[in-house]
């Protein structure tokens, strides 16, 4: 059986770090309602979300100025932006924390918005005029694959997984039960390709990378350990993260493909990788990393008085297999890769300002 998308409708290599002041404009978003609720480097980075809805349209999600920390449920704002900062939409609504900085929807599709409000996944219209909600199992998670053409909500079930392909634009969505742990979900380790592909691990040592896959079989994956997928950058290739196999050891990206062959990305090393976000095309992945080794924090050797200092984002290129761009990440900020790949968009205090990425 095969799962079918529904469409929504349509050089010089930097190793280092990029200049702060290479930004072109910035968006002060104090004139929307943004207000800073907490400071300090122990609360929450930013309080707020961002992603781009195509590669001129922005989505801000923010807490209201009522917001004073461990509530459950959080009164936030939602405003669509064009990059020249003109406000094109507005909601009010409810949500968890997670709602409120889109840790389960960090991608959105190209001519819509996806919030998820508790067990509701809600398809906005680019104004946020209108909606269309869909009922979500406890647990879900969803993914946008790179092409951004469609949603994938995959929920743990009777020890095995449950995948919805969610049609955009109202079109009825597939089922099928996936046979792979759903401690994967639990733990939040999943990619999902354009062909509805899905790459899953846990977080064992020893835990299994593995990709369930309706046209192509995968091989095992053999190296280092605490595999992780990221993307897939092709329907047959996936970036993944790996500990290599020695005390306190680094973590490396690698590109595996389906036939077996894996690729080193080049300038990779860090302590470990999370919040992949890839561009359209997949050529550019953004990623979060920290320079503290995975196993040092698992023993208790994380010092959260340098959480400020620990961690970086960084843009991979695919067709060269590089690090081609690494800058330092402040506490309170939040970044997102434009469809394109061509751009970063960075929201630090109410202040959203735009890099161009090394071409």
């Amino acid at each position: 059986m095969r799962f079918r998308f529904v469409h929504i409708g349509a050089t010089i290599l930097f190793l280092v770090t990029i200049a702060v002041d290479a930004q072109t404009f910035s968006i002060n978003l104090s004139q929307f309602g943004y207000k800073k609720i907490l400071a300090g480097r122990y609360s929450e980075p930013a309080f707020a979300s961002l992603s781009y809805v195509g590669n001129n349209t922005l989505f801000v999600t923010f807490p209201t100025d009522k917001y004073s920390g461990g509530e459950p449920f959080v009164d936030y704002t939602g405003i669509v932006l064009s990059k020249t900062g003109v406000l094109l939409g507005k909601i009010q609504t409810k949500g968890t924390l997670e709602d409120v900085l889109q840790r389960r929807v960090n991608v959105q599709p190209l001519s819509n918005i996806l919030i998820e409000v508790g067990d509701d996944l809600r398809i906005y219209s680019t104004d946020l005029t209108s909606f269309r909600a869909i009922k979500l199992p406890l647990g879900t998670q969803l993914r946008v694959p790179p092409d951004r053409k469609a949603v994938v909500a995959i929920s743990p079930e009777s020890n095995k997984s449950m995948d919805f392909i969610i049609g955009i634009n109202g079109v009825t969505s597939r089922v099928n039960h996936l046979d792979f742990d759903e401690r994967a979900v639990r733990d939040d380790l999943l990619a999902v390709s354009n062909d509805a592909s899905v790459a899953h691990a846990i977080r064992d040592s020893d835990g299994e990378l593995s990709v369930h896959s309706w046209s192509r079989r995968w091989p095992a994956f053999q190296i280092g350990k605490h595999q992780e997928p990221m993307t897939f950058t092709k329907d047959d290739e996936l970036l993944v993260s790996v500990v290599a196999e020695t005390p306190f050891a680094s973590t490396y990206l690698y590109l595996w493909k389906a036939t077996g062959k894996l690729s080193k990305i080049h300038g990779s090393k860090a302590g470990f990788y999370t919040s992949a976000e890839s561009s359209q095309d997949a050529a550019r992945v953004l990623l979060t990393q920290t320079n503290v080794s995975f196993f040092g924090a698992m023993l208790g050797g994380f010092d959260c008085d340098d959480c400020g200092e620990s961690y970086f984002y960084s843009v991979v290129d695919v067709p060269s297999a590089k690090v081609i761009l690494k800058h330092r990440k402040r506490w309170n900020c939040t970044e997102a890769l434009s469809p394109s790949g061509k751009e970063l968009a960075e929201l630090c205090d109410g202040v959203i300002r735009f890099y161009p990425v090394p071409q």
